[in-house]
């Protein structure tokens, strides 16, 4: 067996005559390897990162590598050690030795071309080096015939073989050179390519004040095409060249904190709430009108919810001040766009009366995607205070589903679909789904809502049991574990947990604790690392994990009660680790947190949201005590729509049967495992399922 690299081979290299005779001979079998394909690539990476690579990475990889798996695991590296500028040192010294052996007029010709980024016209080429055609037409056969260029089909353009060779060559380039072909470029260019490429080179030629007015038209292309990371980039960059810019480029774009406005928007719609936040607050430390610094406010205030930040109060105050602000400018539109974003806020905030009061303000307002969220919010506030009227739900998501503004269609439908959940999640699914495609036919599915309506999709899902579709989506559009995912990946880890790929589950779950300052996102990642503890066996990492989220009261949001949920958690815990005759050091700190929140339910009853986590804490408590059949049976009447948490239940009320010795209890124990045992074989809770045979075969 003999292996060799065709694309080093330069056209009259002498192994090409030796493989084309081997070629005829009747016992030599030639098997061209090609370049991996994205699933291949994809499949390669996941290997080598332990669970799947999101879409756009493994693209980008794919782009740059060329296909090759040896750059293409150099870049995955590369990128998991954060490296920065061109590829990695491994890979440079192998393109660039290749580089090295061809002659000067070649050598013009690749480190002209690696400043194009991809295609680069043959004519362009001519222009750019301002050469004779002879002397680029010899250039450009050399680096042919060495297989670093392809023309394409027509012959007017080519293409570097590698991405990655030209990021080699442009690395390589000394910094005089490097600017004065950048200069050519943007000259040449000027007015004929996109915006984006001239500020690039623009900016490489060191001409800050052309790269600011060329960034400037390039951000708003790339807003008006709904490509937020790009508009992102391009506004960022105006704002650091800001200093550089003429007094007419500065006036265009109607003052810096125009720019940054901007550029919260986009990084908001890139599903950076932090970045978004900050831009926000810069926008409002350079307005300079009420209606200004209004604007910055109810941009800035949706950023801080309790959701994200844990703070009550923070959100609501932003909003209030945003209100005097939109009053003081004397301008309707503002007025009501203000008392939406406050009472949505209150509504977060837990006020519902003042939420239902504000939003009832608004809700007259002639702006119909202002008038259609403050009608939602209104209603939620008063399904809070106990007037909850199905059909008014189901009226706002059919509105929702044909409003054109996408942020208030997608906070309709979310928060419905939040309502929902806790109590039907059947009903709340359909309503999360269209929240989804929403996201993703408006093009913001990697928002700050995007993202929190494929979170409030995922649960419901979770607990449906339609656990498919959501590793559909983990297969098909894999996340980036960070700070807006993190919840995401949290719910997807439940999944992983229950079927038993346990691993995988804490691989992320790790990630995803690192990465993430949202509060909400870090108590659904606890609360999954409750759960994969428990699954391996070890209650006291399970209790301990619980404890350490309920150091801190999670914020009570009206839409999830978090305190209630971990605590049973620990509870379960407990149970677990006295089944296993083991007596925890952390039990009387998990009693006292769930002693908390039953005290709590008294004095602020919310069935709602406390009663299916009240009734898993005093159910798992009595197992303490050898388990107590009546509360296993209420659990599973609270959990209705709720297939695998049912089972679960099924499950510890066998086990309590079977603990009493009692014939009819011994029969009614094993229909109640049979139950459970095909609701778990049905969705492939593997682990779930060996715990039942196994229940089946001790007693």
């Amino acid at each position: 067996m003999a292996t060799v690299r065709s694309d080093e081979l330069y056209r009259t290299h002498p192994l090409r005559a030796m493989l084309a005779e081997l070629g005829w001979l009747p016992s030599v079998s030639v098997v061209p390897l090609g370049a991996l394909a994205d699933a291949e690539l994809a499949a390669l990476l996941a290997g080598q990162h332990g669970a799947p690579v999101p879409r756009a990475v493994v693209r980008a990889i794919a782009r740059r590598s060329g296909g090759n798996p040896f750059f293409a695991e150099q870049l995955w590296v590369a990128q998991a050690d954060q490296q920065a500028g061109g590829p990695p040192v491994e890979v440079a010294d192998v393109l660039l030795h290749r580089v090295d052996q061809l002659g000067p007029h070649a050598h013009r010709v690749l480190r002209a071309a690696s400043l194009a980024r991809g295609r680069i016209e043959h004519d362009l080429l001519v222009e750019v080096l301002d050469r004779d055609e002879e002397a680029l037409t010899t250039g450009v056969r050399e680096c042919t015939d060495a297989q670093l260029f392809e023309p394409t089909p027509d012959g007017s353009a080519y293409i570097f073989r590698h991405t990655l060779l030209a990021e080699a060559i442009a690395t390589d380039l000394v910094p005089a050179e490097r600017r004065a072909l950048h200069a050519r470029y943007a000259d040449v260019l000027a007015g004929t390519a996109p915006a984006a490429v001239v500020a690039r080179h623009s900016l490489g030629a060191g001409d800050l004040a052309d790269a600011f007015a060329w960034s400037v038209d390039a951000a708003q292309e790339a807003s008006a095409v709904a490509a937020p990371h790009d508009a992102l980039a391009q506004w960022e960059r105006v704002l650091e060249l800001w200093p550089h810019a003429t007094i007419g480029d500065q006036a265009r774009v109607g003052g810096k904190h125009e720019v940054a406005l901007a550029a919260s928007r986009a990084a908001n719609q890139s599903g950076d709430p932090r970045r978004a936040a900050a831009l926000a607050r810069t926008a409002l430390g350079e307005a300079m009108t009420p209606r200004d610094r209004a604007l910055a406010r109810l941009a800035l205030a949706p950023l801080l919810t309790p959701l994200v930040t844990g703070r009550q109060d923070e959100e609501i105050g932003v909003a209030e001040l945003a209100l005097q602000d939109a009053e003081d400018s004397a301008d309707p539109a503002l007025v009501a766009d203000a008392r939406f974003v406050l009472a949505r806020a209150y509504l977060l905030g837990g006020r519902f009366a003042d939420a239902a009061r504000l939003a009832d303000g608004a809700a007259s307002s002639g702006d119909d995607a202002v008038a259609l969220g403050a009608r939602a919010t209104a209603y939620l506030a008063r399904c809070q205070l106990g007037d909850v009227d199905p059909a008014v739900a189901t009226s706002l998501a059919e509105d929702a589903r044909t409003c054109p503004d996408a942020e208030t269609a997608l906070w309709v439908l979310t928060r419905i679909a939040d309502w929902w959940w806790p109590t039907d999640p059947a009903r709340a699914e359909p309503i999360a789904r269209a929240a989804y495609a929403c996201a993703t036919e408006q093009g913001v599915r990697s928002s700050v809502r995007g993202m929190w309506a494929r979170e409030t999709l995922t649960l419901c899902q979770w607990l449906t049991g339609r656990w498919d579709a959501i590793e559909d989506r983990m297969t098909t559009d894999p996340l980036a574990v960070n700070d807006a995912t993190a919840g995401i990946v949290a719910l997807e880890c439940e999944v992983d947990i229950a079927r038993d790929r346990l691993d995988r589950a804490r691989r992320r779950l790790d990630l995803a604790a690192k990465v993430t300052t949202d509060v909400l996102n870090q108590l659904f990642a606890a609360t999954a690392t409750a759960d994969l503890n428990l699954a391996a066996g070890d209650p006291a990492a399970a209790a301990a994990c619980t404890l350490e989220a309920l150091a801190d009261p999670p914020p009570q949001t009206g839409f999830v009660d978090f305190e209630a949920i971990l605590a049973a958690r620990g509870m379960m815990a407990l149970a677990e680790a006295h089944d296993d005759g083991t007596q925890l050091d952390a039990a009387p700190a998990v009693l006292a947190a769930a002693d908390r929140v039953l005290a709590r339910a008294e004095r602020e009853p919310d069935p709602r949201l406390t009663a299916i986590p009240l009734s898993a804490i005093k159910a798992h408590r009595s197992r303490l005590d050898g388990g107590d059949p009546e509360l296993w049976r209420a659990a599973i009447t609270l959990r209705h729509g709720q297939p695998f948490e049912i089972a679960k239940c099924r499950f510890f009320l066998a086990q309590a049967l079977s603990a009493s010795g009692a014939t009819a209890d011994t029969a009614a124990a094993k229909a109640e495992l049979d139950l459970a045992a095909a609701t778990f074989r049905e969705l492939g809770a593997s682990r779930f399922l060996a715990s039942a045979d196994s229940l089946r075969t001790s007693r």
